[in-house]
């Protein structure tokens, strides 16, 4: 399963990772697990500043990975004001749907399959 997802932050193209180390730099900032970040989003709930902890951890589990240097909060945070905090509401919800790979929208990826009719 892929566990980046490529999007715009600030007009720039960066890529944001889903790894074990970013899950932690999340839980561990914004002091909120990842399952309740995620319902926290889907009850549209979710405040600016968990959703640009999310943001942040996502770009530096990339970063970290390619061996980069990882970038500070407020860097990242700067870039997603002077965008809109609400254009990155999807990629905060990316960043929560990879941390559970066998899921994607709430269905388990061990789910049957739609059968299709012969209609």
């Amino acid at each position: 399963m892929k566990l980046t997802h490529d999007f715009e932050l600030n007009g720039k193209k960066v890529t944001g990772r889903c790894t074990f180390r970013a899950i932690n730099a999340f839980e561990e900032s914004s002091g909120m697990s990842i399952a309740d970040a995620w319902q926290k989003l889907m009850e549209q709930k979710l405040s600016f500043t968990i959703m640009a902890r999310a943001v942040w951890a996502f770009v530096n589990g990339e970063r970290i990975s390619q061996g980069q240097k990882p970038e500070s909060f407020d860097v990242i945070g700067a870039e997603m004001h002077q965008h809109g905090f609400q254009n990155y509401v999807s990629v905060a919800g990316e960043f929560f749907a990879l941390t559970f790979p066998e899921t994607k929208n709430g269905v388990t990826s061990e789910a049957e399959p739609e059968k299709k009719s012969n209609d």
